[in-house]
């Protein structure tokens, strides 16, 4: 439901950053073709944000989002519990600070 949310509000899908290949790795031999879509890259003129990629945002994938014989991706950062991934119950820090920022709260 947040996800849901935060697209309404103008949020995009983490995997879908256009420095997304940092951080992960999206294995599309894995990925229904209908699916790709939801793991294309938005182009810079579309990215507005300063912020660092959210492995903990509500508006990532799980791993095992549409894989269909092993996970979508792979974490390219040791150290990430890769498990948690697209799993959270609450808005992280940056994603609250990514609407604030679109709607210039404080």
């Amino acid at each position: 439901m947040l996800h849901g949310m935060g697209l309404t509000v103008g949020l995009i899908n983490e995997q879908e950053r256009p420095d997304r290949d940092q951080y992960i790795e999206v294995n599309y031999q894995n990925i229904p073709e209908d699916w790709h879509s939801q793991y294309e890259k938005v182009s810079d003129k579309e990215f507005f944000h300063s912020h660092p990629y959210d492995y903990g945002s509500v508006m990532h994938y799980p791993m095992t989002a549409r894989g269909i014989y092993k996970d979508a991706f792979e974490v390219r950062q040791p150290l990430v519990d890769a498990k948690k991934i697209g799993k959270m119950k609450r808005l992280s820090v940056l994603d609250i600070d990514k609407i604030n920022n679109l709607y210039k709260m404080e």
